[in-house]
Protein backbone atom coordinates (compact mmCIF):
# COMPACT_ATOMS: atom_id res chain seq x y z
CA UNK A 1 0.00 0.00 0.00
CA UNK A 2 1.20 3.65 -1.24
CA UNK A 3 0.10 7.12 -0.75
CA UNK A 4 2.02 10.15 -2.01
CA UNK A 5 0.73 13.13 -1.45
CA UNK A 6 2.13 17.14 -3.19
CA UNK A 7 1.92 20.32 -2.24
CA UNK A 8 4.10 23.43 -2.62
CA UNK A 9 2.43 23.82 -6.14
CA UNK A 10 3.85 20.49 -6.78
CA UNK A 11 7.44 21.03 -5.89
CA UNK A 12 7.04 18.77 -2.73
CA UNK A 13 5.82 15.03 -2.19
CA UNK A 14 5.14 12.90 0.86
CA UNK A 15 4.73 9.54 0.51
CA UNK A 16 3.99 6.77 2.85
CA UNK A 17 3.70 3.30 2.59
CA UNK A 18 3.03 -0.42 4.18
CA UNK A 19 4.13 -3.87 3.20
CA UNK A 20 3.49 -7.25 4.55
CA UNK A 21 4.88 -10.88 3.84
CA UNK A 22 3.76 -13.77 4.97
CA UNK A 23 6.07 -17.19 4.47
CA UNK A 24 5.99 -20.44 5.37
CA UNK A 25 10.19 -22.01 5.58
CA UNK A 26 10.93 -25.20 6.41
CA UNK A 27 13.69 -25.37 8.44
CA UNK A 28 16.74 -27.52 9.05
CA UNK A 29 14.76 -30.12 10.68
CA UNK A 30 12.54 -30.07 7.81
CA UNK A 31 9.67 -28.63 10.02
CA UNK A 32 7.76 -25.60 8.46
CA UNK A 33 7.80 -22.51 10.42
CA UNK A 34 6.35 -19.29 9.92
CA UNK A 35 7.91 -15.80 9.14
CA UNK A 36 6.50 -12.43 8.53
CA UNK A 37 7.83 -9.12 7.70
CA UNK A 38 6.06 -5.23 7.75
CA UNK A 39 7.73 -2.61 6.33
CA UNK A 40 6.87 0.70 7.29
CA UNK A 41 7.96 3.89 4.61
CA UNK A 42 8.05 7.60 5.46
CA UNK A 43 9.54 9.44 2.31
CA UNK A 44 9.78 13.23 0.80
CA UNK A 45 11.06 14.56 -2.19
CA UNK A 46 11.35 18.23 -2.49
CA UNK A 47 12.26 20.13 -6.13
CA UNK A 48 15.12 22.42 -5.46
CA UNK A 49 14.93 23.95 -8.72
CA UNK A 50 14.51 23.24 -12.77
CA UNK A 51 17.51 20.73 -12.45
CA UNK A 52 17.82 19.27 -9.21
CA UNK A 53 15.76 17.63 -6.57
CA UNK A 54 16.27 15.58 -2.89
CA UNK A 55 15.09 12.18 -1.92
CA UNK A 56 14.66 11.54 1.70
CA UNK A 57 13.21 8.24 3.16
CA UNK A 58 13.07 6.53 6.55
CA UNK A 59 12.15 2.64 6.27
CA UNK A 60 11.26 0.66 9.54
CA UNK A 61 11.21 -3.11 9.41
CA UNK A 62 10.02 -5.80 11.49
CA UNK A 63 10.65 -9.48 11.23
CA UNK A 64 9.75 -12.30 13.07
CA UNK A 65 9.12 -16.07 13.20
CA UNK A 66 12.34 -18.64 11.50
CA UNK A 67 14.87 -16.31 10.34
CA UNK A 68 17.78 -18.58 10.11
CA UNK A 69 18.99 -19.98 7.30
CA UNK A 70 18.31 -24.09 7.02
CA UNK A 71 21.12 -24.08 4.37
CA UNK A 72 23.96 -22.75 6.72
CA UNK A 73 25.89 -24.86 9.72
CA UNK A 74 28.85 -23.79 12.05
CA UNK A 75 31.47 -25.56 13.29
CA UNK A 76 32.32 -25.85 17.07
CA UNK A 77 36.19 -25.69 17.79
CA UNK A 78 36.30 -27.85 20.72
CA UNK A 79 34.17 -30.91 22.06
CA UNK A 80 32.27 -31.48 18.58
CA UNK A 81 33.64 -35.20 17.49
CA UNK A 82 34.26 -35.18 13.98
CA UNK A 83 33.87 -38.68 12.43
CA UNK A 84 35.68 -37.16 8.91
CA UNK A 85 37.71 -34.83 9.05
CA UNK A 86 37.65 -33.95 5.80
CA UNK A 87 33.90 -33.51 5.34
CA UNK A 88 33.74 -31.96 9.38
CA UNK A 89 30.18 -32.03 10.53
CA UNK A 90 27.83 -28.61 10.81
CA UNK A 91 25.62 -27.43 13.81
CA UNK A 92 22.43 -25.52 12.07
CA UNK A 93 22.77 -21.85 12.88
CA UNK A 94 20.16 -20.55 15.64
CA UNK A 95 19.60 -16.73 14.78
CA UNK A 96 17.33 -14.56 16.78
CA UNK A 97 13.16 -14.74 16.09
CA UNK A 98 13.03 -11.31 16.02
CA UNK A 99 14.71 -8.20 14.06
CA UNK A 100 13.76 -5.11 13.97
CA UNK A 101 15.79 -2.55 11.57
CA UNK A 102 15.95 1.45 10.56
CA UNK A 103 16.93 2.43 7.33
CA UNK A 104 17.45 6.65 6.66
CA UNK A 105 18.58 7.30 2.69
CA UNK A 106 18.86 10.35 1.05
CA UNK A 107 19.90 10.99 -2.33
CA UNK A 108 20.49 14.28 -4.30
CA UNK A 109 20.37 14.28 -8.35
CA UNK A 110 21.35 17.40 -10.80
CA UNK A 111 21.08 17.59 -14.42
CA UNK A 112 23.90 19.63 -16.27
CA UNK A 113 22.53 21.05 -19.29
CA UNK A 114 26.18 21.94 -20.97
CA UNK A 115 26.99 18.47 -20.49
CA UNK A 116 23.55 16.55 -21.18
CA UNK A 117 24.11 14.28 -18.04
CA UNK A 118 22.92 14.17 -14.78
CA UNK A 119 24.82 13.27 -11.51
CA UNK A 120 22.68 11.10 -8.67
CA UNK A 121 24.19 10.88 -5.26
CA UNK A 122 22.85 8.61 -2.30
CA UNK A 123 24.02 7.36 1.15
CA UNK A 124 22.32 4.84 3.58
CA UNK A 125 22.31 4.25 6.92
CA UNK A 126 21.35 0.88 8.06
CA UNK A 127 20.75 -0.38 11.99
CA UNK A 128 19.03 -3.44 13.11
CA UNK A 129 18.49 -5.03 16.53
CA UNK A 130 21.33 -8.12 15.78
CA UNK A 131 24.13 -4.90 16.53
CA UNK A 132 24.27 -4.82 13.03
CA UNK A 133 25.01 -0.81 11.25
CA UNK A 134 25.91 -0.09 7.95
CA UNK A 135 26.56 2.92 5.89
CA UNK A 136 26.21 2.50 1.55
CA UNK A 137 27.34 5.94 -0.84
CA UNK A 138 26.60 4.91 -4.46
CA UNK A 139 27.30 7.48 -7.39
CA UNK A 140 26.14 7.29 -10.84
CA UNK A 141 26.67 9.45 -13.79
CA UNK A 142 23.90 9.45 -16.74
CA UNK A 143 25.27 10.34 -19.49
CA UNK A 144 22.57 11.06 -22.68
CA UNK A 145 24.25 10.30 -25.81
CA UNK A 146 22.15 11.38 -28.96
CA UNK A 147 18.37 10.93 -28.22
CA UNK A 148 18.53 7.24 -28.16
CA UNK A 149 21.25 6.48 -25.69
CA UNK A 150 21.81 7.01 -22.06
CA UNK A 151 25.31 5.25 -20.45
CA UNK A 152 25.38 5.21 -16.59
CA UNK A 153 28.90 4.58 -15.15
CA UNK A 154 28.05 4.26 -11.67
CA UNK A 155 30.25 3.56 -8.10
CA UNK A 156 29.24 2.23 -4.54
CA UNK A 157 30.31 1.48 -1.17
CA UNK A 158 29.53 -0.03 1.89
CA UNK A 159 30.84 -0.81 5.52
CA UNK A 160 29.05 -3.07 7.79
CA UNK A 161 29.39 -4.31 11.17
CA UNK A 162 29.28 -7.85 12.35
CA UNK A 163 25.59 -8.92 14.09
CA UNK A 164 26.21 -9.77 18.31
CA UNK A 165 26.13 -13.91 17.32
CA UNK A 166 28.66 -14.14 14.49
CA UNK A 167 31.03 -16.88 14.98
CA UNK A 168 33.50 -18.19 12.26
CA UNK A 169 33.73 -21.02 14.86
CA UNK A 170 31.49 -21.47 17.75
CA UNK A 171 34.32 -21.97 20.60
CA UNK A 172 32.71 -25.21 22.74
CA UNK A 173 30.03 -27.76 21.60
CA UNK A 174 29.17 -28.04 25.19
CA UNK A 175 28.69 -24.89 26.15
CA UNK A 176 26.94 -22.97 22.79
CA UNK A 177 25.55 -19.58 22.87
CA UNK A 178 22.07 -18.81 22.67
CA UNK A 179 22.55 -17.70 19.00
CA UNK A 180 24.90 -18.39 16.29
CA UNK A 181 25.75 -18.12 13.17
CA UNK A 182 29.11 -18.25 10.45
CA UNK A 183 27.60 -16.79 7.68
CA UNK A 184 29.83 -14.37 5.71
CA UNK A 185 27.39 -11.82 5.60
CA UNK A 186 26.82 -11.29 8.89
CA UNK A 187 30.36 -10.67 9.51
CA UNK A 188 32.13 -7.10 9.81
CA UNK A 189 33.25 -6.52 5.62
CA UNK A 190 33.13 -3.99 3.24
CA UNK A 191 31.65 -4.29 -0.64
CA UNK A 192 32.77 -2.42 -3.42
CA UNK A 193 30.57 -2.62 -6.31
CA UNK A 194 31.12 -0.91 -9.78
CA UNK A 195 30.14 -1.21 -13.14
CA UNK A 196 28.18 0.64 -16.40
CA UNK A 197 24.95 0.46 -18.16
CA UNK A 198 23.43 1.53 -21.14
CA UNK A 199 19.83 2.18 -21.94
CA UNK A 200 18.69 2.37 -25.86
CA UNK A 201 15.57 3.67 -26.36
CA UNK A 202 14.51 2.08 -29.76
CA UNK A 203 11.54 3.75 -30.21
CA UNK A 204 8.97 5.24 -28.30
CA UNK A 205 6.96 2.03 -27.11
CA UNK A 206 10.78 -0.06 -26.95
CA UNK A 207 14.04 -0.01 -25.23
CA UNK A 208 17.00 -2.11 -24.41
CA UNK A 209 19.34 -2.37 -21.60
CA UNK A 210 22.30 -3.48 -21.24
CA UNK A 211 24.85 -3.53 -18.05
CA UNK A 212 28.30 -4.80 -15.92
CA UNK A 213 28.93 -5.04 -13.08
CA UNK A 214 32.01 -5.88 -10.68
CA UNK A 215 31.17 -6.82 -7.13
CA UNK A 216 33.81 -7.45 -4.24
CA UNK A 217 33.54 -8.02 -0.49
CA UNK A 218 36.37 -7.95 1.88
CA UNK A 219 36.34 -9.56 5.48
CA UNK A 220 37.50 -6.73 8.07
CA UNK A 221 37.55 -8.85 11.03
CA UNK A 222 40.83 -9.88 10.68
CA UNK A 223 39.24 -13.87 11.36
CA UNK A 224 37.31 -15.05 9.18
CA UNK A 225 39.37 -16.35 6.09
CA UNK A 226 39.28 -14.17 2.88
CA UNK A 227 37.79 -16.55 0.88
CA UNK A 228 34.55 -17.10 2.51
CA UNK A 229 34.02 -13.33 0.64
CA UNK A 230 32.70 -13.66 -2.73
CA UNK A 231 33.36 -11.79 -5.84
CA UNK A 232 30.94 -11.87 -8.81
CA UNK A 233 31.12 -10.58 -12.89
CA UNK A 234 27.54 -9.90 -13.26
CA UNK A 235 25.91 -9.09 -16.63
CA UNK A 236 22.30 -8.35 -17.97
CA UNK A 237 20.39 -7.85 -21.49
CA UNK A 238 17.24 -6.63 -20.73
CA UNK A 239 13.85 -5.41 -22.95
CA UNK A 240 11.46 -3.18 -21.74
CA UNK A 241 7.69 -2.21 -24.16
CA UNK A 242 5.61 0.41 -23.00
CA UNK A 243 1.57 0.08 -23.76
Amino acid sequence: LNYSLSWNEKNTTLNLGYAHNSDSVRDDKFVWEDKTTDNFLVGLTQLLSPNSYLTFNFVFNNDSGYLSDPYRGVMALNNYLQYNPADPALLPEVRPRHRSSEVAYIAYTRFFDPLNGSLETSYRFFHDSWDIYSHTVTLDWHQKIGKHLVVTPTFRYTWQSAAFFYYELVPDYQQLPTYYSSDYRLSQMQTFTFGVSLTWRVSKWVSLDASYYRYELEGLDGVTSQSAYPAANVGSIGLRIWF
